[in-house]
């Protein structure tokens, strides 16, 4: 007669358990530590994500996102903190209309198709910062490289060269465009072609009356 013990139990759910730590994911597609029903569960920088314990450290989670209207007129602002080293437990270091606060990560949060996280959310579908467009889900993203213009400018190499080069618009500062030149992607004055061709028109007038 044949007995059975308990260790064959124990041995398949430690299996079972193995395999769905190993199918599971993290928002930022890391492995997670292991399971949770809420974020004491969880050691560290970690938080418990769909039932599982995930880092929030850098980039894996997002903060939560405001209105850019409220960034505009904001004026009192105090940063109570720098980096997510800076917060106790699972906390961010993220940018509010008062200053930078150790807040609760958005779980839930998607990131843009640039890859990075939106910076705030554009109610009216189009106010956003320099550099950043409001997209279907109402959130401010980077302009994606495939939609920055090719600018026609005359400037000569040596002057493309003195330019800031750029992936995006918002590597430029306001006034200025992304654009693809002969020099590369760079930081183009967005008055820069007006204005040399007003200034050839003055130099051939002058030429003229010579």
């Amino acid at each position: 007669m044949m007995t059975w013990t308990k260790t064959p139990v124990l041995y398949c759910a430690s299996l079972v358990l193995l395999i769905t730590n190993i199918a599971a994911q993290c928002p930022d597609n890391s492995a997670p530590s292991g399971p949770c029903e809420e974020h004491l569960n969880c050691t560290g920088k970690q938080m418990c994500v769909n039932g599982w314990c995930c880092s929030v450290v850098g980039n894996a989670m997002s903060c939560p996102l405001y209105s850019y209207k409220d960034f505009v007129f904001q004026t009192n602002v105090e940063d109570t903190c720098e980096l997510d080293e800076d917060c106790p437990d699972w906390r961010k270091c993220c940018q509010t209309i008062i200053g930078k606060y150790c807040l609760q990560p958005d779980v839930q949060q998607r990131k843009c198709s640039t890859g990075s996280w939106p910076i705030a959310m554009c109610m009216d579908g189009t106010t956003c910062p320099n550099g950043y467009e409001c997209n279907e889900r109402n959130h401010c993203c980077p302009v994606p490289r495939w939609k920055l213009r090719i600018c026609r400018v005359n400037m000569s190499n040596d002057e493309l060269e003195q330019l800031h080069k750029c992936e995006s618009l918002t590597h430029c500062r306001l006034g200025e465009n992304c654009c693809h030149t002969d020099a590369g992607y760079r930081c183009v004055p967005v008055n820069a072609k007006k204005s040399l061709r007003g200034k050839a028109r003055v130099d051939n007038s002058s030429l003229e009356k010579v």
